[in-house]
């Protein structure tokens, strides 16, 4: 695992649901591992 990282959440992904968020970010990361 890679070191911690933190990002911003912007003002038009404020009512995004956590697991999209994570998709949008993170493409690579399939939903079983969240």
């Amino acid at each position: 695992m890679a070191g911690v990282e933190q990002i911003t959440v912007e003002a038009g992904e404020a009512g995004m649901r956590l697991d999209r968020w994570f998709k949008t970010h993170f493409p690579g990361l399939g939903f079983g591992h969240l």
